[in-house]
């Protein structure tokens, strides 16, 4: 993926791990936005139309698990959604894969 295509969203709550990922990210030569809520990344997504997120499961205002269902759910296979979470328990693992 090249930042040409479109931005990247990055959704962590943690500023910390934000301003982390977010350098890591715009090193590499990508675009980023980046929220700390779940309901401001999908008003994010609706106005950048992102080729890619990167989404922490555990959010405040709207889970992460609900942020990857709804931009599948709006974008399809034009977004690829990577989950990132603290919590590694199965049943963490298979929701956010029955999430998209």
């Amino acid at each position: 993926m090249s930042a040409t295509r479109g931005p990247i969203l990055l959704v962590e709550d943690d500023p910390d791990l934000r301003d982390v990922f977010e350098l890591a990210l715009r090193h590499s030569g990508y675009d980023v936005v980046s929220a700390g809520d779940g309901l401001r990344a999908v008003e994010l997504a609706a106005e950048h139309e992102p080729v890619a997120a990167v989404v922490d499961l555990l959010l405040p205002g709207q889970s992460g698990f609900r942020v990857a269902h709804a931009l599948k759910e709006r974008f399809g296979d034009r977004v690829r959604v990577l989950a990132i979470s603290g919590h590694t328990s199965a049943p963490h693992r298979h929701y956010a894969e029955a999430s998209g």
